[in-house]
């Protein structure tokens, strides 16, 4: 089952930038200069063992599949066992066999490499200087071309000039394998957009390109007029270009961007310096994007026009998605979260703000407005710009459109002001003439209660003027705080600062700061409380999250009273990570906290939080295995949101979802569908890309249905497009790569492959050991299909020890009814029974039977199995009339949830069919 709300995981804190400098056993790997060394003596080794020693280090301790090792050294392409066996003999050679260092075989699936492994990141800077690349210097492969000059500061964006023709080209330049890396997503992309918009003027042609020999480059065009940046520079500033120009510009960009949106692509670092300008043949600017280094594709499209992904197969976790210019970056990816069309637009709005003030520095800070005369411009500005993602344009195409209708939307704009005052003008003479008309009391009458209301109103007016205020002042002071405290740790004169700076390292940052001040300031330093720990949350690190929350509630409640709304969103962030944690005490405690706080409040945010609070202890019902009751508080609340005056979409699609998970545990189908049906609309309607976090978790619960319901071979092709999708756009480490493999191997169980599951949930479990710790549930959930998978191989004294490890610590965090814990009791009486414990295992199935009612259903498909393994046992032991007696009441539930085409279905048939035949059949099931 998916835990959609699980944070992203990121690495583990180390920057992006820079080649990486391993040291193992006595030996020392520089990425950078592809060179292997042991006691200050360089090693010869060959470019593909090379290639297969970085991909066992960045897994080290972990197996390394054969397909894995295709995929990272040999590109994908069909090898034989032979060749790998082959890389991996020469690889044994050079390396030797040093105290400490182990190159392992596991037969049969790909190799390991056990050893202590550290590394170190090695600043590209210092990595380029060895090279010798500079003005002045060529190019491997490229000897008459020198390079000019830099582009761009701070980049390895060169002009190079032909010696004989003078012809001047653009080389970008790669010195780490990340940059080689962004190199050949570019080269994807580019083709990509090539074959999908063949007429699109704004693309930049990648005429050819090096990835073979540092330094790696692609060669382009040279557009003389330069970027955004320096193209506005030379007219003396955006100030001296006309308006309109301005916004003729910012057209052409927002409707390039809308066409490769449309079409599967982000861009992900739209900024000024990605503009380039080019003269059209009328001699007006034109616009054209450039740098799709960091960019993601739509993989399907990708696979249909039969292009190859290269550049875009990650074998090592990615890093956060918040990947840009921090001035263009939106909110969402500072907290951790996946770009999305949304993204890209809010850049847009950030770069309409900067072409409509004229200054290509200036951020967009509270009061923004000010500097924008135009009402239309600040509202589309808004639009694009909204730090909430579901509050923004739909679509870059929209802001394009919004920009080339200015002149027909002004005048609308005045002519429905010229209606709205004449209708004014009419309705105030009307009640002139009805005024004059009245007698003098009930003048007199009217006026003393229209007196009493203008008090009324003009109370309210100044309770409202001063929550402003302090919402202003609130605002800039977390802009301050962000802006000096938090982003000055990026500056690269401090320690540890310029590109060492991870999202992690700055809210470690930011946490300190915040415990030494807003002292006098406690709705300040709730909010940045509040943010940071919802920062952290997204990062997958809980217990900071938590330690910062707790924190400010016991600081600040005092102060603001515990109703507050800052307060109350904290107590719903707590809530939640108590559920994603599986402490239900604490997530019942702050989630009732959060529901008495709102139900007694009148602001503006009440009702929103007493909606949130229900939600949750609706979700926390279901994660404590009521799921009849918990479909029923969704269903309630449903109904509630249908009707409610704060129509919130992303809720409902939420609810939905959560909704659809539950009916599959009650094997609800058809409605189940229904409402993933729904979840899955909101999806297309927000324009979420195909690799985002919320439809790949949409996914995990299609595939789960798909698999429970043993349409196995749908189910197990989908959920290998799952893993090779999350894999690529959220990195290895994330919940849900660790998902898709543990759901793979529980397929590969139930299609009798349990070898081949056995290394794909020993990932899964690391994967979530690292993340959740052992006692988890869903950590031991997979330790289960391990041991499922080992009993099912005939190791049943391994699974058993196991599972009876397992059961307890299941009864000890969860309790002896939750339905994790009876599932690893029947598994566990299952591997009682093949151990020839038949008395035992017995006593175990009929304690299931006896608990399952306290949470579930009497038709559950726990309860079904359960009667089928106590019925089994049963035969064994020889008791035939009550053993067939569990295995009809096994069928009945079997059909009744599935239908009678289940597997096991006939599997009783024909137990019940023959009694002779009840223990050969026990034994092929």
């Amino acid at each position: 089952m998916s835990k959609k709300r699980l944070p992203p995981a990121v690495d583990d804190g180390q920057p992006s930038s820079g080649a990486l400098r391993w040291r193992f056993a006595g030996f020392v790997l520089e990425e950078s200069r592809r060179e292997l060394s042991r006691d200050g003596v360089v090693l010869k080794l060959e470019p593909k063992p090379f290639d297969a020693l970085m991909l066992l280090l960045r897994h080290a301790g972990e197996l390394v599949t054969k397909d894995e090792m295709i995929a990272a050294v040999w590109g994908g392409r069909p090898v034989t066992d032979n060749v790998i066996a082959r890389c991996v003999a020469k690889l044994r050679e050079v390396l030797g066999e040093p105290p400490g260092l182990r190159l392992v075989t596991v037969h049969g699936f790909g190799y390991r490499l056990d050893a202590a492994v550290e590394r170190e990141h090695v600043h590209a800077s210092a990595l380029a200087e060895p090279l010798r690349i500079g003005a002045g210097h060529r190019l491997p492969m490229r000897p008459h071309w020198m390079l000019e000059r830099r582009l761009e500061a701070g980049t390895e964006v060169w002009l190079a000039r032909h010696e004989k023709t003078r012809q001047q080209r653009v080389f970008k330049l790669a010195f780490t394998p990340e940059e080689l890396s962004a190199l050949k997503r570019e080269i994807t992309l580019q083709r990509f957009l090539l074959d999908a918009l063949p007429e699109a003027r704004w693309r930049i042609e990648i005429l050819d390109w090096n990835l073979t020999d540092a330094p790696w480059f692609l060669e382009m065009a040279y557009e003389p007029l330069g970027s955004l940046k320096h193209w506005s520079e030379s007219q003396g500033g955006l100030k001296n270009i006309p308006l309109q120009t301005r916004l003729d510009l910012m057209i052409q960009a927002a409707s390039a961007i809308g066409e490769a949106h449309a079409v599967g692509v982000l861009h992900k670092d739209v900024k000024p310096s990605n503009l380039l300008i080019r003269s059209s043949p009328q001699g007006r600017p034109e616009i054209a994007i450039c740098d799709f280094g960091s960019g993601r594709v739509d993989f399907e499209r990708l696979q249909a026009l039969e292009i190859t992904r290269l550049g875009l197969s990650r074998t090592s976790a990615t890093l956060d998605d918040s990947g840009g210019t921090a001035l263009y970056l939106a909110p969402e990816l500072l907290a951790g979260h996946a770009s999305t069309t949304g993204s890209d637009i809010y850049a847009l709005g950030v770069m309409l703000y900067q072409l409509v003030t004229g200054d290509l520095r200036a951020p967009l800070c509270p009061g923004w407005e000010r500097q924008i005369d135009d009402e239309l411009l600040r509202e589309d500005i808004a639009a694009a710009a909204d730090v909430q993602p579901a509050h923004r344009l739909h679509s870059a195409a929209e802001l394009a459109a919004r920009l080339r209708n200015l002149d027909e939307r002004r005048r609308q704009r005045e002519q429905d002001s010229l209606q709205q005052r004449l209708a004014l003008q009419a309705q105030r003479q009307l009640e002139r003439s009805q005024l004059v008309r009245r007698w003098q009391s009930v003048v007199a009458l009217a006026l003393a209660a229209g007196l009493g209301i203008a008090f009324v109103l003009y109370r309210q007016a100044r309770i409202a003027e001063r929550q402003a205020q302090t919402d202003a002042e609130i605002a800039s002071a977390v802009t301050r705080f962000v802006n000096e405290d938090l982003l000055g740790a990026t500056d690269a004169e401090r320690i540890g600062g310029g590109r060492s700076v991870t999202v992690g390292s700055l809210l470690d940052t930011a946490r300190l700061r915040l415990q030494t001040s807003f002292d006098g300031a406690p709705a300040v330093h709730a909010e940045l409380a509040h943010t940071i720990g919802s920062a952290y949350s997204s990062l997958g690190l809980e217990s900071e999250a938590r330690a910062v929350l707790v924190r400010a509630l016991e600081q600040d409640e005092a102060r603001l009273g515990a109703g507050h709304p800052t307060l109350r969103r904290i107590h719903s962030r707590l809530g939640w990570l108590g559920i994603e944690t599986a402490d239900y005490a604490q997530a019942q405690n702050h989630l009732e906290t959060l529901l008495t706080l709102a139900s007694a409040a009148d602001d503006a945010k009440a009702a929103a939080d007493r909606q949130s609070a229900a939600y949750g202890l609706a979700r926390l019902r279901f994660e404590m295995g009521y799921f009849a009751e918990a479909a029923d508080r969704y269903r309630g609340l449903l109904d509630e949101l249908q009707h409610s005056a704060h129509r919130d979409e992303r809720l409902i699609a939420d609810i939905d979802w959560d909704l659809a998970e539950a009916l599959f545990e009650t094997h609800d189908w058809a409605e189940a569908e229904r409402r993933l049906d729904s979840a899955q609309r909101y999806v297309e309607k927000q324009g979420f890309v195909v690799d985002s976090t919320y439809r790949l978790w949409l996914e995990v619960s299609r595939i789960y249905s798909l698999q429970i319901r043993e349409r196995l071979d749908e189910a197990a092709s989908r959920c290998l497009e799952l893993g090779r999708v999350a894999g690529e756009s959220l990195g290895e480490r994330h919940p849900v790569s660790a998902s898709s493999l543990h759901m793979l191997g529980m397929i590969r169980i139930k299609q009798s492959r349990p070898a081949e599951a056995l290394p794909l949930l020993a990932k899964a479990l690391h994967r979530r050991m690292a993340r959740l710790g052992p006692n988890h549930y869903a950590t031991r959930m997979t330790q289960m299909r391990i041991a499922e998978a080992e009993l099912a191989l005939g190791h049943t004294a391994t699974a058993l020890a196991k599972l009876e490890a397992l059961w307890k610590g299941s009864l000890a965090t969860l309790g002896a009814d939750h339905p994790h814990t009876l599932d690893l009791q029947r598994m566990l009486a299952e591997a009682r029974a093949a151990d020839g414990q038949l008395q035992r295992a017995e006593e175990n199935l009929r304690e299931v039977l006896a608990l399952a009612p306290h949470r579930l259903q009497p038709h559950n498909n726990r309860v079904a199995w359960a009667h089928y393994g106590l019925g089994r046992v049963l035969l064994r032991e020889r008791k035939l009339a009550e053993g067939f007696d569990e295995l009809r009441q096994a069928r009945a539930l079997f059909v009744r949830n599935f239908g009678d085409g289940h597997s096991q279905v006939a599997v009783i048939d024909t137990m019940l069919a023959d009694p002779k035949t009840a223990e050969s059949a026990r034994k092929t099931s």
